[in-house]
């Protein structure tokens, strides 16, 4: 199979099933972040890019907790989320429905081929009703094909940039679409 024989539509599903999941992990794993630890953001000087504030209550709250020992690298969040946090990298997993995110936290718009593939089936079973969902399951259906040769389309159409072998990023100008 060639990228010709790949519709449009298929296409511009998969960047729009692209576009969902980094907002989505972007917000979910920003707010685990500023509250479970602000001062990844603050050190990293990632306030204006993210477009947040942290205030200096939250770091002195976050500070004694340090201090008292109470701040873990991985735990649950909002009864919710397991999580996991070691630098500037943080992992979430629902613990009802399994979605999950891998974020690293100056790389808002890079994600991993298996990172897509996971979100892909929970998205499947999830939010079947959607309809970029339902044509890019339609179309794999009738046509097997690995999702990194897709992403390796989207790369070729100036969509995504291949980072690293499994790596890719979304071009910033298909971000907001």
């Amino acid at each position: 199979m060639d990228e010709l024989s790949v519709p449009i539509e298929v296409f511009e599903a998969l960047r729009n099933i692209i576009i969902f999941y980094l907002h989505r992990r972007r917000e979910t794993v920003i707010q685990a972040v500023v509250e479970l630890r602000p001062d990844i953001i603050k050190n990293l000087y990632l306030e204006k890019a993210l477009d947040i504030r942290i205030s200096e209550l939250a770091l002195d709250a976050f500070r004694k907790k340090q201090e008292e020992g109470q701040i873990k690298r991985e735990g649950i969040w909002d009864n919710t989320w397991r999580y996991w946090m070691q630098g500037d990298t943080c992992e979430l997993v629902n613990i009802r429905t399994g979605e999950r995110f891998d974020w690293k936290a100056g790389y808002p718009i890079v994600f991993f081929t298996g990172e897509l593939f996971f979100h892909l089936k929970w998205r499947m079973k999830h939010h079947e009703d959607n309809p970029d969902i339902q044509t890019y399951a339609a179309w794999c259906q009738e046509n097997p094909i690995d999702l990194h040769v897709l992403l390796g389309y989207l790369a070729d159409r100036n969509i995504l940039i291949k980072r690293g072998q499994h790596e890719w990023a979304l071009m910033q100008h298909t971000a907001g679409a």
